[in-house]
């Protein structure tokens, strides 16, 4: 079986890049380096999906706006960012309107990353949506002395 995929860490990660291509399915590897020990569990749920997903309803609950203070945030990564390969070769700024935005970018980043498949996101940021309500909730009733006390 072959598959279209990165195709791994190259010998020389100062000039030249892995990029993308028909590879051997036994010879997949994620996106990581050769030396990388892959997480030891099966991909259900990607954790990233699920705390940033927490985090965006908790600063969406304390801020009282979906939205980055100032309408939006963004992150720059510079010429020769990468560390697993020669990358990229002009800078990157990736911008997120809501606090949303960056954290289903964070879920995503594990598909593009081949440590998750799409359901490990997408049920990730549910369960942390139901998290993330529920931890506001618990921390407000803290805030306003209603808080029940543990038998």
């Amino acid at each position: 079986m072959a598959l279209w995929s990165w195709r791994g860490e190259p010998g020389d990660r100062d000039e030249e890049f892995g990029g993308h291509g028909w590879i051997r399915a036994k010879d997949w590897i994620s996106y990581q380096r050769r030396t990388f020990v892959s997480p030891a569990f099966p991909g259900y749920i990607s954790g990233h999906s699920t705390f940033s997903r927490a985090a965006a309803e908790v600063l969406t609950k304390l801020t009282g706006s979906p939205y980055f203070p100032g309408g939006s945030s963004e992150l720059t990564f510079d010429l020769g960012f990468l560390v697993f390969e020669s990358g990229p070769s002009a800078s990157v700024t990736l911008r997120w309107a809501t606090f949303f935005d960056a954290a289903d970018q964070a879920g995503v980043s594990r598909l593009w990353g081949g440590i998750h498949v799409a359901a490990d996101d997408f049920d990730g940021r549910i369960i942390g949506s139901k998290i993330g309500l529920k931890a506001i909730a618990l921390a407000q009733s803290y805030f306003e002395g209603t808080a029940a006390p543990k038998p």
